[in-house]
């Protein structure tokens, strides 16, 4: 059904001079009645966003001839990066590699990684792709070890160190680290699935922003960012 408004309006040619009332027709269209099985009100609270979820991952089922990186995903930070099914390091020097798809503060970063008796790890909170020299970081040691550190313009703190139980150099490892909170930060370095460290950083050179995920490994297969809090 149809149906109009009627409203008058006072038209003058300015403030002190007589005018006329002109009549204005508005008209609209009635909206039908929903079907009895839409004409539920909606709940008054559909409750909070799930504060969990995949920002990043790659298998690196890509390859690439040596050195070329790891696709347009990832930036090298440091040495140099292939994939053959895993992202390879290939320098005998520092190698790092850093996704620049998603930024996070709350997160959880993880990889599975092959040392082959060399250092290892994972990293989060870099502020930039193409510069890694802050970062926290869960690195895997020569000697079996698995330390928390805090990267800040290059210069390493160890925060905690802790045995890793783990197997051969050349077996696969999940390496996983967790960051959450701005002060202070709390940091949970975590093996084959077990945590074996933790801290608390409430220092003034804390990394308190949000940033990018870096690997550091001979070898991982496969490489994971997932979102931790809101």
């Amino acid at each position: 059904m149809c149906s109009s408004d009627l409203a008058f309006f006072g038209d003058t040619p300015d403030a002190d001079s007589g005018g006329y009332a002109t009549e204005y027709t508005i008209g609209w269209s009635a909206t039908p009645a929903p079907p009895p099985d839409l004409a539920q009100a909606a709940p008054a609270d559909l409750g909070a966003p799930p504060t969990t979820g995949l920002l990043f991952s790659d298998d690196f089922s890509q390859t690439s001839a040596p050195d070329n990186g790891l696709g347009p995903t990832w930036t090298v930070a440091a040495g140099a990066w292939y994939s053959d099914t895993r992202a390879d390091s290939d320098r005998d020097a520092t190698n790092l590699v850093t996704e620049n798809v998603a930024q996070c503060r709350d997160c959880t970063v993880q990889s599975t990684v092959i040392t082959f008796g060399a250092n290892g790890g994972v990293y989060l909170r870099s502020p930039s792709p193409t510069d890694a020299g802050d970062r926290y970081e869960l690195v895997l040691l020569s000697d079996s070890h698995v330390q928390l550190r805090r990267v800040r313009a290059g210069v390493v703190t160890t925060l905690a160190d802790a045995a890793a139980d783990v197997g051969a150099p050349y077996d696969p490892v999940v390496l996983s680290l967790s960051a959450s909170g701005a002060g202070p930060v709390a940091l949970v370095g975590s093996v084959g699935g077990v945590a074996k460290l933790s801290f608390s950083d409430s220092t003034s050179a804390a990394l308190v922003g949000a940033g990018y995920a870096v690997v550091q490994a001979e070898g991982g297969v496969p490489y994971t960012l997932m979102h931790a809090k809101g």
